[in-house]
This record gives C-alpha cells, sequence and structure tokens, in this order.
C-alpha cells in the first residue's frame, strides 16, 4: 500500500547546540525501559529510565539513567536536584510518569552522537544547591 505524503520545503535540521554550562531544566517527558543488549558496562536488561529534558525553555536534550552500580550517582545527582532524594540509604520506587513536570539544575556538555558522530549536548551531571 503506497504512503501519502505532502512534501514540504526542506529545512536546515542542524541541531542548537548550547555552549557548555549549568542550565535550568524541566522534565518533560520519561519513560521506563530496559535495556536491549549487552554492552561493556551493561547487561540486557539492565532497568533505565529514559527521560526528556527541556533546557533553558526551549532545548531538548535527552538523557538515559541506567540503574546500575557504576551508574547509581547519576540517578541519586537528578532525585537531588529535583528534590525528591529520600536519604541515604532509604529505599524509593521511581514511576517515571511521576517526573515528568519536575525542575532542576544540570550541567551540560558538548559530547557526540554514536550513531552520527556530530556534536549533540549532554547532560554531564545534575546540580543542586549545598545544604540542600
Amino acid at each position: 500500500m503506497p504512503i501519502t505524503f505532502a512534501a514540504q520545503e526542506p529545512r536546515d535540521t542542524t541541531p542548537i547546540l548550547l555552549d557548555p554550562g549549568e542550565y535550568d531544566f524541566e522534565i518533560v517527558d520519561a519513560h521506563e525501559g530496559r535495556t536491549d543488549r549487552d554492552s561493556l558496562k551493561l547487561k540486557a536488561g539492565t532497568p533505565k529510565l529514559d527521560l526528556k529534558l527541556r533546557i533553558a525553555g526551549q532545548i531538548y536534550i535527552y538523557d538515559h539513567l541506567f540503574f546500575a552500580q557504576t551508574t547509581y550517582w547519576k540517578i541519586d545527582h537528578l532525585l537531588k536536584s529535583i528534590g525528591k532524594h529520600p536519604g541515604d540509604g532509604e529505599v524509593i520506587e521511581l514511576d517515571a510518569f511521576d517526573l515528568i513536570g519536575k525542575r532542576g539544575l544540570a550541567r551540560i556538555k558538548v559530547g557526540k552522537s554514536t550513531s552520527t558522530g556530530q556534536p549533540r549536548n549532554e547532560v554531564d551531571a545534575y546540580l543542586w544547591l549545598q545544604g540542600e
């Protein structure tokens, strides 16, 4: 069956890159999932959270948080940044839906897409005010 498509004038799809630095963010989408295959650091089936962040009110960055011993620090940093960290040693359940709309602060860097090699913004770390 053919697909119907209304062609449009092609537009520039070059990503807009933020300078490295600290930016406010809002979680605009979140999904729970699992990794599909083994990698150097993760086993297939490792639980993960896929986040879509709106940075500086206009740029979207995707981040993936993996529930593995070597990456728990980033989950702790996110929870602290959005004011949802329960305290050292406390066990909590994370529901991706409950993260939508939460705001915090992140340090953004410029990295490279693993599939295209093109530069892209990435979350280096989630931040919070000391003493909070």
